[in-house]
């Protein structure tokens, strides 16, 4: 049996965001690769997935959790969640994927309040998403900057 990755958005986002903390726990652990999580424990006849598939799929992970948290207003845990999520991407070198990352945390400052910080970190993002030249990330970070440019009076920029 060969290992398939999935779309961690697609599949994933709607499982991940039921109100279950042990649901929760058990599908992070098994993206990242765990065989057990609490009393759950998979079946010893599934493939392990090569490191190159569970890495992506760990950091991706992090990412989404990282977004539950923070719609869930746990800004702290979002933003240690995503930090790790961070330092994979920039490990594996992925760049589309590590400028989401970085929007995530400037959207987990801004909640926070920390507008200047959010501004940085979405004007990381624009660089990142600009040099890969994916046009709805773009605009998502312009948009993101707007908005802090908003909140700091810099309607100038």
């Amino acid at each position: 049996m060969s290992w398939v990755p999935f779309d961690t958005q697609a599949d994933f986002w709607p499982l991940m965001t039921k109100k279950s903390p042990s649901l929760r726990a058990t599908q992070f652990a098994l993206i990242a690769g765990s065989r057990k999580c609490g009393s759950v424990t998979v079946s010893e006849s599934l493939p392990s997935p090569p490191s190159s598939v569970t890495e992506p799929l760990k950091a991706a992970a992090l990412n989404e959790l990282g977004l539950i948290d923070r719609y869930r207003g746990e800004y702290d845990s979002a933003w240690r969640l995503l930090e790790q999520s961070l330092a994979i991407k920039q490990e594996l070198g992925l760049g589309s994927p590590k400028a989401n990352t970085t929007m995530n945390l400037g959207l987990v400052a801004g909640a926070r309040g920390d507008y200047a910080a959010a501004y940085a970190l979405h004007l990381e993002s624009l660089a990142i998403f600009r040099a890969s030249e994916e046009m709805s990330g773009i605009a998502a970070a312009c948009g993101n900057l707007g908005h802090m440019a908003t909140r700091l009076g810099k309607l100038d920029e």
